[in-house]
């Protein structure tokens, strides 16, 4: 959930208050209901009051650059002297290396100093320990999130995986609890967002719990979290669902898996599990791919699923991290991220059927518009590519927006959706050139087209916006959560928030 990182310190003691102000440069969002699930869980065997956080950061940016944001993950803490439950562990995503050699890829991980913040991870840890007020605890007595106890800033490795987290304790309703937070970059943005969270806990029990549902033509709820990807096939929707690494086990949050999702009832049904984690997912007519990692295969792992039978027909290893998967004339193309190329497979037999095609950088989403053209996004170049199937040659390299990531195309018209910069970019398909940058939402990370009309799901607001053609804002449509992914099946515009792992039905489209 989160690693060590060495983070450094540039903020005096005596500066808590300012840190507490500048509190409004990282607004927080309700927490998802995983985490009040686990809450009011551990609740019903603990014999103290459990501490909940009202509200965290929310992620921006994945683990890895061709991969949307992580899930919110969930695990309990033990202490005492029988190792009972004393509370949770939450957070997303992993902190950037620090000092010494970097880990494998951690070169990919963290390519930018801004991104040592919440926008890529975060571990948050409240539990109640032995104690009377924190009065005897190292540290700087003060006041934090309204709360009056002792503030503990320095590393200290006897704490193993808390070594760099800042340590808050305080007490509430005569029990001591220690609330910490592993360090980003700035230290005073590390304690700006603890007195954040520190000012929204609650007792588990007075939280809402709204788990999520199915209505029929409007919702589907996958049977988990972390719904990455999505691939229409008539009136079934593909997902691939990631789940979350770390939970509270048993838990209703899901494996990872691909589940069908009947866009008529919001019935859904998982159908395949393969390899540990399933990133993505294709569709034809008559056949099923997805994309995994791990499992007892090192790699990548191309699956062909048959949807009538429900069996996994055969699997292939490919690569190190497949990131995307799109179907181009006869041929199965893959973006393995790991090793900066795409490859191309025999849709049957899933055998390579050429040379692999090397890109230079993290290839991150595929879309084509025709039977020979693929179009792939570059987020760390800030560039689409154009490759000629046929040829196995890159035809075109297009600056774009920050942190390209979905795409969409049609014969004549390429769409990007650009993460972190809040556009769209329009490309002519035929010349290559960018006619058109649209500014949308904040976060979009994916974009779909349907019958001329646009249409981009955004992250960091949980909205859709529609464009018509000439690429002008028409109509915002708030989904709520963490929209993704976004796909046009059986007369509508349907999207996944990977937070609470549903699909919503965003619009009806027309169907001739």
């Amino acid at each position: 959930m989160a690693a060590l990182a060495a983070c450094g310190s540039g903020t005096s003691r005596r500066d808590a208050p300012a840190a507490e102000r500048a509190a409004a440069s990282a607004p927080l969002r309700p927490v998802p209901w995983t985490v009040v699930w686990a809450c009011r869980r551990l609740q019903r065997q603990a014999r103290f009051p459990v501490l909940c956080p009202k509200a965290l950061p929310q992620p921006t940016l994945g683990t890895f650059p061709e991969q949307p944001p992580s899930p919110v993950g969930v695990e309990r803490l033990y202490g005492g002297a029988h190792g009972a439950p004393s509370g949770l562990s939450i957070g997303y995503g992993v902190p950037p290396y620090a000092g010494g050699s970097p880990p494998p890829g951690a070169a990919v991980l963290r390519p930018r100093p801004g991104e040592n913040g919440p926008c890529c991870y975060l571990h948050f840890t409240i539990e109640r320990i032995p104690g009377a007020g924190g009065a005897q605890a190292p540290g700087q007595r003060t006041r934090l999130g309204g709360r009056l106890g002792t503030l503990d800033r320095r590393p200290d490795r006897s704490y193993g995986v808390y070594a760099h987290h800042l340590r808050f304790v305080f007490s509430s309703g005569g029990s001591t609890y220690l609330a910490t937070l592993h360090a980003y970059a700035r230290e005073q943005e590390t304690i700006a967002i603890l007195s954040q969270i520190v000012q929204g806990l609650r007792p588990a029990a007075t939280i809402p719990l709204r788990p999520p549902g199915a209505i029929a033509g409007r919702r589907a709820y996958s049977g988990g979290v972390g719904t990455w990807s999505i691939a229409p096939q008539g009136r079934v929707i593909w997902v691939a669902r990631v789940g979350i690494e770390q939970s509270v086990d048993p838990t209703p949050f899901g494996a990872p898996a691909v589940v069908s999702v009947d866009t008529g009832t919001g019935h859904a049904s998982e159908r395949f599990r393969v390899g540990s984690r399933t990133w993505a997912v294709a569709a034809s007519s008559r056949a099923i791919w997805a994309a995994s990692v791990g499992g007892s295969r090192a790699g990548g792992v191309v699956a062909r699923l048959d949807p009538r039978s429900g069996r996994v027909v055969r699997t292939a290893q490919v690569g190190e991290r497949l990131g995307a998967l799109a179907v181009v004339g006869k041929e199965l193309w893959a973006a393995d991220a790991g090793r900066t190329r795409l490859v191309s497979l025999d849709p049957t037999t899933l055998r390579p059927t050429g040379r692999a095609l090397e890109v230079g950088s993290v290839p991150a989403r595929l879309a084509t518009g025709d039977a020979r053209t693929l179009w792939v996004t570059e987020p760390l170049r800030n560039q689409v590519v154009r490759v000629d199937t046929h040829t196995r040659r890159i035809t075109a390299r297009i600056s774009v927006g920050d942190r390209p990531f979905g795409v969409a195309a049609t014969a004549r018209d390429v769409w990007v959706a650009n993460v972190l910069d809040g556009t769209v970019s329009h490309i002519d398909s035929r010349s290559g050139r960018v006619v058109a940058t649209v500014r949308v939402d904040r976060n979009p990370y994916a974009v779909a087209v349907a019958k001329g009309t646009v249409w981009v799901a955004n992250e960091g607001d949980g909205t859709v916006t529609r464009l018509d053609p000439k690429g002008k804002g028409e109509k915002r449509v708030r989904v709520g959560g963490e929209p993704v992914d976004i796909c046009v099946a059986a007369g509508g515009v349907w999207t996944t928030d990977e937070a609470s792992g549903t699909i919503v039905r965003v619009a009806s489209v027309p169907t001739h």
